[in-house]
């Protein structure tokens, strides 16, 4: 929330003001790519806990390697996304999108 708050602030408040911004189709592919990466990390980090919690009552309990294998995709899609971000800036800091 912090991040997101004082990049508003700096897109608001900055030198190229929120115009830049607002017209700018890189800015906002980068901004879809931050919420999918927060979408994706929903279901790894609700299953962490479940997992956390049965091994806390149990343990000898592990995680079925289907669940482990379905997080492992989820992981993978999100470092992948994550990824891309760094792209979009250098992008944006290059001139594109206008």
């Amino acid at each position: 929330g912090v991040v997101l708050l004082i990049g508003a602030a700096r897109g608001y408040f900055g030198a190229k003001g929120p115009e830049y911004y607002i017209a700018n189709h890189v800015f906002w592919t980068k901004m879809a790519l931050f919420a999918v990466v927060g979408l994706l990390s929903i279901p790894p980090t609700r299953r962490y806990r479940v997992w956390a919690r049965q091994s806390r009552a149990d343990a000898a309990f592990h995680p079925p390697v289907a669940e482990i294998e379905r997080m492992r995709a989820y992981l993978w899609a999100e470092a992948a996304f994550f990824l891309a971000i760094p792209v979009a800036a250098a992008a944006m800091a290059r001139g594109y999108g206008l």
